[in-house]
């Protein structure tokens, strides 16, 4: 009796049930933590930059999870990117009463919102240690990997 197609068919049953969810370089990219360090309108050249008593803001990102801090809430969910888009789902915050930072990241997060998919969309890009996520049409938060 030749062993080699079990054999080949045992090895190849390993291997499969083995593999780990493939994870995309736009997925790798974001991994981490990162930290809010402004907000910015293009269409106005507005810039918006924390002031010394403001918390620092916080968005990490894990495998397929979220979560962060803001001035006084904490918040999490499950998100996922296709190249260049970045999907919050389940998005859920405590809510506590917000500083005025605070409070601008969350309005931002908000105008992101997509009634059609009830999601929040953002478009991002990741250049070396610096992530940007954009909202609207001409708005951008920039944070830093920490």
């Amino acid at each position: 009796m030749n062993l080699k197609p079990i054999l080949f068919l045992v090895f190849g049953l390993i291997c499969f049930s083995c593999s780990e969810d493939k994870v995309s370089t736009e997925q790798m990219e974001l991994m981490g933590a990162w930290e809010l360090l402004r907000f910015e309108n293009e269409s106005s050249d507005e810039l918006l930059l924390p002031s010394a008593q403001d918390a620092i803001i916080s968005l990490v990102f894990q495998n397929n999870d979220f979560n962060g801090k803001t001035g006084r809430n904490s918040y999490f969910g499950k998100y996922s990117v296709v190249p260049s888009e970045l999907t919050l789902m389940e998005f859920t915050i405590t809510e506590v009463a917000e500083t005025a930072w605070g409070q601008k990241y969350l309005d931002a997060i908000n105008e992101s919102y997509s009634r059609n998919t009830q999601n929040y969309l953002l478009d991002f890009s990741v250049e070396s240690d610096t992530l940007t996520l954009y909202y609207m049409d001409s708005k951008k938060m920039t944070f830093v990997k920490v």
